[in-house]
């Protein structure tokens, strides 16, 4: 699948506020209010598209990429370490797309910023991850 990842836009944030990921990851659901489309706006995320589907997913960077609690366990040491995350859209979970997913997200930061280290922290009972 071909990804073309680009700034986030109110639009891309206001339609991924409200997807809604089924158990074990609810954790993953967002609460659909205001503030987070704001924070989706920061310049750290980016809308992930494709050709055919349209919004697939977004990708973030930095301390909005680190998974709660995980800096109170001492997770995050390191400098120049560029923290990834993503968000596939739920429909599209669990259908061998994240792989390359991943890899777009990657070859995109390193082309945009040129990190020394990167890291993707997933939470335990994330297994597809």
């Amino acid at each position: 699948m071909q990804y073309q990842i680009s700034a986030m836009d109110e639009r891309a944030a206001a339609e991924i506020i409200n997807w809604h990921y089924d158990p074990p990851y609810t954790v993953y659901n967002l609460n659909g209010d205001e503030s987070e489309i704001e924070s989706m706006l920061d310049g750290y995320h980016f809308a992930v598209r494709t050709a055919r589907e349209g919004l697939v997913g977004f990708v973030c960077f930095g301390i909005d990429a680190q998974v709660p609690g995980g800096r109170a366990r001492g997770l995050y040491g390191g400098k120049r370490v560029l923290d990834i995350g993503l968000g596939l859209r739920p429909d599209l979970t669990g259908k061998g797309l994240g792989q390359g997913f991943v890899q777009a997200g990657i070859d995109f930061a390193i082309a945009k910023w040129r990190p020394t280290a990167m890291r993707l922290t997933v939470l335990s009972n994330n297994q597809r991850a």
